[in-house]
């Protein structure tokens, strides 16, 4: 949807009603919808639409524009045949500000009529039952998640501060409350504060807004991954994937979340094929398009988790998740001068703590123990690496240190038990660096202190 409002501080909030659009449309099982990041990507494009269809994978395009004057907002829509670029149906709505959630599911209904998709009656009830939410509670949540797309430490702040004035202004609006516990997740991650310093938080509010509305996906999205990377609840995060990609079919992120839960689990081809479906949900997206690279490399498909992870970095050069796991890919397949300026590149980009960690096992599979054990030291005294029991037992492990490496990984899960800040995360234990002491009987204690599985290792390919 373009921004008819003239002014260019509001292209966030075309974006996030775009965002919503394709948020409810996603609700209807029958469709597939491609997500916010790959879509965009075509704003201001001069391509055409068959060709951007072609690239999507899709058969049909939506284009319009929304207008905000004052307390009224309008949005114009029209849908389009991929094929033969022609617009099928137009129309245009005009609501209250207050009612924008009940405007943008008035409009999902309408295409879902013209494209003849087939709607079952729970599908129709929850576009149907749209509450109303303070508009400038909106207008922050729209914010937020414009910053939170961004994934670097500093938006990953302002989006914590839009999803927290949303919720503030509106109490009762609960996709506030599921942006904010993404917002807390995420900064957990990605800002250097060290997994679980924000577990409360981040599950006070994905409970709020399953309470407030006990059918938005996003809120057992959120709650999933809270069971997962903070509670380490097997059951309950699977449990709370299957809800949110049964209410929303097109969540390309509850897709990504239950891949990682099923590596865990050691359920790899699972995790591929979840991996793949949100990669194709959203096919511009970097980080997806790199977490299905993720999957592939825990199982041991080097190539083409490779693969995946140029591709991802084509999209975006400066992509922080694929710098960091390129490099492990590399080591694996023995190309070590590749992984090395791999790291350099994360340096670049502010990860220093990862950059030390790559050249860590980047050193120890050379044979350069000194200068591995010099990394070790170098993380050590930097207070902004969240997971120094991973990055030295990866370290170690690489070294054939397995006494050195299994104590790493115990102080984790440890740490976990304990809610310390930097605990590990589940899925570390799967990553092949440990496979040469998987066998150990330390190693075998430790997942199942952890409660994890232990299965049959996919064979290298």
């Amino acid at each position: 949807l373009a921004n008819l409002s003239g002014d260019p501080a509001q292209e966030f909030f075309a974006d996030g009603m775009t965002e919503a659009l394709i948020a409810d449309l996603a609700k209807i099982s029958s469709l597939k919808v491609i997500s916010r990041t790959s879509v965009m990507r075509y704003r201001g494009t001069t391509r055409s639409l068959p060709e951007i269809a072609r690239e999507l994978g899709v058969d049909a395009v939506i284009e319009g524009s929304v207008q905000r004057s004052q307390d009224r907002i309008r949005i114009t829509a029209q849908l389009i045949d991929a094929s033969s670029d022609r617009h099928l149906w137009a129309d245009s709505y005009d609501r209250s500000a207050q009612d924008v959630l009940a405007l943008q599911s008035e409009v999902a209904r309408a295409i879902a009529t013209q494209v003849r998709a087939r709607v079952s009656p729970e599908e129709a009830a929850r576009l149907q039952n749209a509450r109303t939410v303070k508009p400038d509670a909106y207008e922050a949540y729209l914010l937020g998640r414009h910053h939170i797309a961004r994934r670097n430490p500093e938006s990953l702040e302002r989006a914590l501060e839009s999803f927290q004035k949303a919720t503030e202004l509106d109490p009762t609006f609960a996709l506030g409350w599921a942006g904010l516990s993404g917002a807390y997740i995420e900064r957990d991650v990605w800002a250097g504060l060290g997994v679980g310093r924000l577990a409360d938080a981040a599950r006070a509010a994905a409970l709020e807004a399953i309470r407030l509305e006990p059918d938005l996906a996003d809120a057992h999205r959120a709650l999933a991954a809270v069971r997962f990377q903070y509670d380490w609840d097997w059951p309950g995060t699977e449990a709370s994937y299957l809800k949110a990609i049964e209410l929303n079919p097109s969540l390309a992120d509850a897709y990504t979340g239950y891949a990682y839960y099923l590596t865990a689990m050691g359920r790899f081809d699972e995790s591929i094929a979840n991996a793949r479906r949100a990669a194709e949900l959203d096919p511009l997206s970097p980080v997806l398009v790199g977490s299905y690279g993720r999957a592939l490399y825990r199982a041991r498909r080097y190539e083409d988790a490779l693969a995946r992870y140029k591709r991802a970095l084509e999209i975006d050069p400066e992509d922080r998740p694929s710098l960091s796991r390129i490099a492990e890919a590399y080591i694996e397949l023995g190309k070590y001068q590749e992984a090395l300026s791999f790291a350099d590149r994360l340096e670049k980009v502010g990860l220093a703590p990862a950059a030390a960690r790559a050249r860590g096992r980047i050193y120890a599979a050379m044979g350069r123990t000194s200068e591995a054990l010099a990394e070790i030291e170098r993380i050590k005294r930097d207070n902004t690496a969240g997971d120094r029991a991973v990055t030295y037992a990866a370290i170690y492990a690489q070294l054939g240190c397995a006494d050195e490496a299994i104590a790493a990984l115990e102080q984790g899960v440890e740490a976990h038990f304990r809610r310390e800040p930097g605990a590990m995360q589940p899925f570390v234990p799967m990553d092949p660096v440990f496979d040469p002491i998987r066998g150990h009987p330390r190693f075998v204690a430790m997942l199942e202190r952890a409660k994890l599985p232990r299965y049959p290792l996919p064979v290298r390919q």
